[in-house]
């Protein structure tokens, strides 16, 4: 097991850290240890990738808080933000990065939603997007969202969606979206959410 990383296991290393420094929804010490299970295996040492984990993390942060010096003050991230929280008090659970990936959330935002009901009422739909879909955004692509109903009604999932769709535009968002229940939401978007 070796103690250095090649040129190529840092350029990775790094990719990985900036991402996720990026997305702005994990601390940079989880950043750290996401890189190490990422990253170490049976030809890096854990001790060597968590020190370089550390010095790359420190790195991309600062980058990313000197790039936030030049940003509008409403970014299209704050527009999400105020999107779902405007969704989330009319009884639509509304996640971002939830999730790792788009089977997972579909069962995991079905438990979430029990979660909800159970703690402050009735629920009447859902929307998320998952963390790859996350990573897509960060990376210049369009997020897309999912949405739909606990019980699985496709009717009311359109509904669902339709509202989704007027919370995004009324946030000063342009979503994309034919309508139809097999299609999920796309939402072109310039990906900078602030860090402290």
């Amino acid at each position: 097991m070796t103690t250095e990383l090649a040129p190529e296991d840092f350029d990775d290393l790094y990719e990985y850290i900036r991402v996720q420094v990026a997305a702005g929804f994990v601390p940079l010490p989880e950043i750290v240890d996401e890189a190490v299970d990422v990253f170490a295996d049976t030809t890096l040492s854990p001790t060597a990738v968590r020190e370089a984990a550390v010095r790359l993390a420190d790195k991309a942060l600062a980058e990313h808080l000197a790039a936030q010096a030049d940003w509008p003050e409403v970014t299209d991230c704050d527009r999400i933000d105020a999107a779902f929280a405007a969704l989330d008090g009319i009884g639509i659970v509304a996640r971002q990065h939830f999730s790792c990936c788009g089977s997972c959330g579909a069962n995991d935002i079905l438990d979430e939603c029990k979660r909800v009901t159970a703690e402050s009422g009735p629920v009447r739909g859902y929307t998320f997007f998952h963390v790859q879909d996350t990573e897509s955004a960060v990376g210049g692509e369009s997020l897309f969202l999912s949405y739909g109903t606990p019980d699985g009604d496709k009717e009311a999932a359109v509904a669902i969606g339709h509202e989704v769709v007027a919370a995004l535009r009324e946030a000063g968002l342009h979503p994309a979206w034919n309508g139809r229940h097999a299609n999920r939401i796309g939402l072109p978007v310039v990906w900078q959410r602030r860090r402290a």
